[in-house]
């Protein structure tokens, strides 16, 4: 179209007499004019309709369960802008939107649509049925801020539950809904709480910190002479200090004011309260003199024992009658040597308990005898060693004697006197079912007891044990009536060991009843090998247990090596059931091993002692005086 202009011509015009309708009429002209200004042709008039928008939508999933999602999608024409508006507040622009409904209930809807010919609106009621809600867990605690032992409460504040489980972080749970729970040793815990209810499942953690429980060292005290000096045993004295005896090498040096009689001897020290040394005496022969027990006599004075190799000779007034013997020495409370007797026979015995009848005076000597018949030894041998318990009266005259034993090696360690007139024997057995034992053997070496009577008679024996090595080393008679037993295993949980092994050897407690039922039993440990060999029963019926570990801090130890691992004193508190309190670790630098406790209920001190081989380090805060040295701690309990 060269030469020509097009010009359109546009105008509205509305229809007369609708007023209802806004109907909208665009009309335009096409005029083709020439470039001279001469009109050439004019086309028809084209007409277009906008009309106003109609408000339509569709509703996915009306009428669904809280909590529930529900789809609005417009259906609407030509619309340019839509708004939406649900009774809850909730708005949109879009086309179509998404909404979650949280709440039952009857909600509005309306959707406003709008063009440029106007806009228009369309509103529906849904409905969102009552669902059933989801739990939702929380606690708070009280009490956490406290040194174990402590109990620690827990507020449920859990929302749509009907049941809860709690777990403590330390093994133990519970189902109760504001349960109350006893830390017994301090440590990190994680606190849990699962509420469940119809709606599901929820769960909530939180930690709490209980403070370790202070075991303070009131003093320590080294005392020694120039070589090898063992503290075995020890008594508390009437006005609290205690007389502690061992073993040594030494001659006169350091603490040691007399000479050695032989290669070694006995070696007495009184000390006060206050670790100060009042007086030590030594009594021994030519030869070898291994002390390993005194007691308090109720006659005055001590009983000392023990094993010796010694023929006559300085305070030896007797003869050994094979190698190694009974060698027991009176001393009044100054520590006078007033008598002394050997009791043994052709070969080697070794005395590792004495105790004393209060109703007569007499004294029971028990240990282990090889053996047969000959010197005081009236019965034949059973095995490779066994149980012997010679019967003395206040002055050392023998009254009788009795073995008991399997094929194997059996040793006595320790003895309970029972409320019938009879005792309990306890010590540890390598024979299976055989003569005097009447169970097989459940590992290597396991406990065994023997009731006997007054007189000495076998009434019955019980063995307990694991597939390891199980030896039982002392025995506590509880204040219920019942009996401890005290000793070391590396047994697994099998037979009559119902807990896992900790590492090597463990602390292995055992409760017997009066006809030797067991009532529960417990091991304690970490990672090495730790051996229980004293235990004392405090006012409230719980015990110390006490020993040596060469573990690090795992498991039952909760304090770190002092000396790498040779060996350091361990003690731990259980109450009566047998749960641990508390642990604590003396130690220094070198080898440490803690052989015996007495204690004082009345001022809850409690005296540990035993041999140490460390310099001033750790707990140690005395230099080494020879090579190995008594080791005493005063601690409160």
């Amino acid at each position: 179209m060269s030469g020509i202009h097009v010009v359109y011509r546009f105008f509205v015009h509305p229809l007369i007499g609708s007023t209802m309708r806004a109907t909208i009429y665009v009309c335009f002209l096409l005029i083709f004019i020439s470039v001279q200004g001469c009109k050439l042709d004019e086309l028809p008039s084209t007409k277009f309709l906008l009309e106003k928008p109609s408000a339509e939508f569709i509703v996915t999933n009306d009428g669904c369960t809280s909590s529930c999602t529900m789809t609005f999608t417009s259906q609407s024409t030509t619309a340019t802008d839509y708004f939406w508006e649900i009774s809850d507040g909730s708005i949109s622009t879009q086309a179509s939107f998404v909404k979650v409904f949280t709440s039952s209930g009857s909600y509005t809807v309306k959707l406003t649509v709008t063009n440029k010919a106007g806009s228009s609106q369309k509103q529906v009621v849904v409905s969102v049925k009552a669902g059933i809600p989801s739990p939702i867990a929380d606690f708070s605690i009280v009490g956490s801020d406290c040194i174990a032992p402590c109990e620690v409460a827990f507020i449920n504040k859990s929302l749509n539950a009907s049941s809860y489980i709690w777990s403590f972080g330390d093994n133990s749970n519970t189902t109760e809904i504001n349960p109350t729970h006893l830390y017994r040793e301090g440590g990190n815990y994680n606190v849990s709480l699962t509420a469940t209810g119809a709606g599901g499942t929820a769960s909530k953690t939180q930690q709490i910190t209980i403070r370790a429980t202070a075991v303070p060292k009131l003093w320590d005290k080294t005392f020694g002479g120039d070589a090898e000096d063992v503290l075995m045993n020890m008594v508390m004295n009437p006005d609290g200090s205690v007389t502690a005896g061992g073993y040594s090498y030494s001659g006169i040096s350091a603490d040691k004011s007399e000479s050695s009689r032989g290669s070694v001897d006995y070696w007495i020290t009184k000390i006060d309260g206050n670790g100060i040394k009042l007086w030590d005496k030594t009594y021994g022969g030519s030869s070898l003199d291994f002390f390993n027990e005194i007691i308090v006599s109720s006659e005055g004075g001590y009983l000392l024992g023990g094993t010796s190799f010694s023929n006559i000779s300085s305070e030896k007034s007797e003869s050994n009658r094979g190698f190694g013997d009974y060698w027991i020495v009176k001393v009044n409370e100054n520590g006078t040597r007033l008598w002394d007797k050997t009791y043994g026979g052709s070969a080697d015995e070794y005395l590792n308990f004495i105790l004393q009848n209060k109703s007569d005076g007499s004294y029971l000597l028990a240990g282990k005898s090889d053996s047969g018949i000959s010197g005081e030894k009236t019965q034949s041998a059973k095995g490779g060693g066994d149980y012997w318990i010679v019967k003395i009266n206040s002055v050392g005259v023998k009254l009788w004697d009795k073995s008991f034993g399997g094929a194997e090696l059996d040793e006595l360690t320790s003895i309970v006197p029972l409320s019938d007139g009879g005792y309990l024997l306890a010590g540890f057995s390598a024979s299976s079912s055989s003569v005097d034992k009447s169970s097989s053997s459940r590992g290597t070496i396991d406990y065994w007891i023997i009731k006997i009577d007054a007189f000495g008679n076998r009434i019955w024996d019980r063995t307990f044990g694991g597939s390891g090595v199980d030896k039982l080393y002392t025995t506590q008679l509880t204040s219920d009536g019942k009996i401890l037993l005290v000793g070391s295993s590396n047994s697994g949980r099998e037979y009559e060991k119902s807990e896992a092994s900790k590492g090597g050897l463990d602390y292995w407690i055992i409760k017997i009843n009066s006809t030797g039922d067991k009532e529960w039993d417990k091991t304690f440990g970490g990672n090495g090998d730790d051996e229980a060999n004293s235990v004392f029963q405090n006012s409230d019926g719980s015990f110390i247990i006490g020993g040596y570990s060469k573990s690090e801090k795992s498991g039952n130890r909760t304090d770190d090596s002092r000396g790498n691992q040779e060996a350091d004193y361990w003690i731990l508190k259980i109450d009566a059931n047998g749960n641990k309190i508390w642990d604590k670790a003396f130690g220094g630098s070198g080898k440490d091993e803690l052989l015996t406790m007495v204690g004082n209920s009345a001022n809850n001190s409690l005296f540990l002692g035993g041999y140490s081989k460390s310099s001033v380090s750790g707990e140690k805060s005395q230099a080494s005086k020879g090579n190995t040295d008594y080791w005493l701690l005063k601690i409160r309990n």
